[in-house]
């Protein structure tokens, strides 16, 4: 399994958990269901998705930067528009695995700039 698709479920399950504890806040269940439905568009990817090819690229097992962590808080949190609309295409299974791409090939950049950084002060 790919690790992406490990990181989507073990914060869907976390959601899920979530929604037992503050049963009155739909989120944590939009979140679950988002993430969820994300990890099994990731399972039918083509091997050369240029998103999994950048997420494959870093040098991480699991990505876990604060960008990528920012992107996945926010499933299902993201402020409602007006007229108490929520923005559902945010969390769309496409549009998370743009954000995640994005904020993990972010992550992987900054890890290197410290590597780097780190050992110009040896």
């Amino acid at each position: 399994m790919s690790a992406i698709i490990e990181i989507l479920i073990a914060q869907a399950e976390w959601r899920e958990h979530k929604a037992e504890e503050y049963p009155d806040d739909e989120r944590n269940l939009r979140a679950a269901s988002a993430l969820r439905a994300a990890a099994e568009y990731v399972g039918v990817l083509p091997d050369d998705d240029q998103r999994l090819r950048v997420i494959d690229a870093t040098d991480v097992d699991h990505p876990g930067g604060e960008r990528t962590h920012e992107v996945l808080r926010r499933v299902g949190f993201h402020h409602t528009l007006p007229g108490g609309r929520y923005p559902e295409s945010l969390d769309e299974p496409s549009a998370i695995l743009d954000q995640l791409a994005e904020a993990i090939e972010d992550d992987e950049a900054e890890r290197l700039r410290d590597e780097i950084d780190s050992t110009d002060d040896t």
